[in-house]
């Protein structure tokens, strides 16, 4: 009897170990169902992440070709500008430079005009001066002339009119003798009168004195 209970212990605890044993071994395989189910989301997990990182790598790639085309596109553009700017520039500088030859010709055109008529201003009066100068000269001359004929003409009038007052003397000279004549004349017959007179009364007298007688 004891035996078989020995014996009965020694199945239970057998079964007890067996059972123990595989509670164990479903525990370690649970553990290794979840180890590896763990590991397999983990990997999941890592290779999710790595898609992702992959995506993001892609996706900054993208960005960076996009940034390095716009850059590109940028430095084209402003290469272009850039270009564009310095033909313009350029074209500026040569109308600038053109229009200051243009000027300079200009200004020497008129400054060659000025002069010119500078210089023909310069020879009229020149030619104006010498014709004053013969002007005045002839002027001198005939200023000279009539001085001349004047002096001759009032020398002509003196001399005509000394010559006047000399006739004019002598007729007068000749009127006073011819005046004194006539009054000499005038005055002997006076005399002559007042003498016949005279002697007539002289002669009435003596007759009325012979009559008285």
């Amino acid at each position: 009897q004891e035996e078989e209970q020995e014996e009965e212990q020694e199945e239970e605890k057998e079964e007890e170990e067996e059972q123990e044993q595989e509670q164990e071994q479903e525990q370690e395989q649970e553990q290794e169902e979840e180890q590896e189910e763990e590991e397999q989301e983990e990997q999941e997990e890592q290779e999710e992440e790595k898609e992702e990182e992959e995506e993001q790598e892609e996706e900054e790639e993208e960005e960076k070709e996009e940034e390095e085309e716009e850059e590109e596109e940028e430095e084209e553009e402003e290469k272009e500008e850039e270009e564009q700017q310095e033909e313009e520039q350029e074209q500026e500088e040569q109308e600038e430079e053109q229009e200051e030859q243009e000027e300079q010709e200009q200004e020497e055109q008129e400054e060659e005009e000025e002069q010119e008529q500078e210089q023909e201003e310069e020879e009229e009066k020149e030619e104006e001066e010498e014709q004053e100068q013969e002007e005045e000269e002839e002027k001198e001359e005939e200023q000279e002339q009539e001085e001349e004929e004047e002096q001759e003409e009032q020398e002509e009038e003196e001399e005509e009119q000394e010559q006047e007052e000399q006739e004019e003397q002598e007729e007068e000279q000749e009127e006073e003798q011819e005046q004194e004549e006539e009054q000499e004349e005038e005055q002997e017959e006076q005399e002559q009168e007042e003498e016949q007179e005279e002697q007539e009364q002289e002669r009435e007298d003596n007759n009325n004195k012979e009559e008285d007688k």
